[in-house]
């Protein structure tokens, strides 16, 4: 059973480290063509949505599968909590309607 939890928080990683590397070209893509139509602030934003997914992802699970001591792995999971709640924040602004 501890093979197949260690298997998919490899999994969770991984996938934190994809969702980093995609928001990171998406941004380098976005600065090097940039159109006068296009909502840029909304686009940024779904940019670091996405990195603060893949980091939260990475900071989870990344020091417990490394070995870390107890105190780091608390740490870590104090410190990724705030991401989560930037994007829960930014969600709740950005589900608010215009003009209020």
């Amino acid at each position: 059973m501890k093979d197949a939890v260690d298997w998919l928080s490899w999994g969770i990683v991984g996938f934190g480290f994809i969702l980093v590397g995609a928001s990171v070209c998406a941004r380098l893509m976005e600065k090097a063509r940039t159109q006068p139509g296009i909502d840029r602030l909304r686009y940024r934003i779904s940019t670091l949505l996405i990195f603060a997914l893949g980091v939260v992802a990475i900071g989870r699970k990344l020091p417990r599968l490394l070995g870390a001591p107890f105190p780091v792995v608390m740490i870590c999971d104090v410190v990724s909590f705030v991401p989560i709640l930037a994007i829960f924040a930014l969600g709740v602004i950005a589900a608010r309607p215009k003009g209020t």
